[in-house]
């Protein structure tokens, strides 16, 4: 199972599924859009299991809503958002309901039509346009270029997984480590006292401390590995 991120016309980058959907230590959302006739088209489940998905979709054996929902599981989720769909004229309304739904990661469906994965990474990429981020896993569409695909080919992509409101961020340069545990300097007093914390989200040079300091608190970014608790140190400007 692999994400295609769209780069330009008709070059995709694949990725492993399995990175996005478990990549936080617990398994996250999946949602899916598949022609089943057994289930009532665009009423949505939540599958947890392979058996389960037997017993809401049926099973043909071959690539059908419970072998996707099976692989996806096994791939790491936590759970399918199942939407089935009647015909190729359903998969619009699937993805506009799992566009509006939170908490998933990734989005696939059974079709390699080309006017519905382009209508897939579009719901993808309204919803990740609200703060509900997510991929989606395309198949290439029938009788796609990708003639712009070279072996060896290198693509840096960038995605949000998570924000955080109201959030106190410092360097993540000042994050010390020792024995497993974080901790930083701040000056109280004209002296470094120790502080552990609990480091949250990190990205673009900062990290976000979910515990252990307050907003305000002075803190010490260069030298801090030098220090030790109550070393007395003098606070200077940039021209000093």
């Amino acid at each position: 199972m692999s994400i295609s991120v769209h780069q330009r016309p008709g070059v995709y980058s694949s990725y492993d599924a399995s990175t996005v959907v478990s990549g936080r230590g617990t398994g996250r959302l999946v949602g899916l859009a598949a022609v089943n006739t057994q289930a009532e088209a665009g009423v949505a489940k939540t599958i947890t299991s392979y058996d389960r998905a037997v017993a809401a979709f049926g099973s043909s054996g071959a690539e059908d809503m419970a072998e996707l929902i099976r692989l996806a599981l096994k791939n790491g989720a936590s759970g399918v958002v199942a939407v089935p769909v009647d015909g190729e004229s359903g998969y619009e309304a699937a993805f506009t309901q799992l566009a509006r739904m939170e908490g998933i990661a990734l989005v696939l469906c059974d079709s390699t039509d080309r006017a519905v994965q382009k209508k897939l990474r579009d719901s993808v990429a309204e919803a990740s346009g609200l703060r509900r981020e997510r991929l989606c896993v395309a198949a290439g569409g029938k009788d796609e270029d990708v003639d712009g695909l070279l072996p060896g080919m290198f693509a840096d992509v960038s995605f949000r997984t998570d924000t955080s409101a109201n959030a106190i961020v410092i360097p993540t340069e000042a994050i010390l480590t020792s024995n497993g545990v974080q901790y930083v300097f701040v000056v109280e007093d004209n002296a470094a006292r120790y502080v552990e914390i609990t480091a949250g989200l990190t990205g673009s040079g900062v990290t976000e401390v979910t515990s252990g300091l307050n907003a305000g608190d002075m803190l010490v970014t260069v030298g801090q590995a030098y220090l030790s608790d109550g070393d007395a140190v003098r606070i200077v400007s940039g021209e000093d």
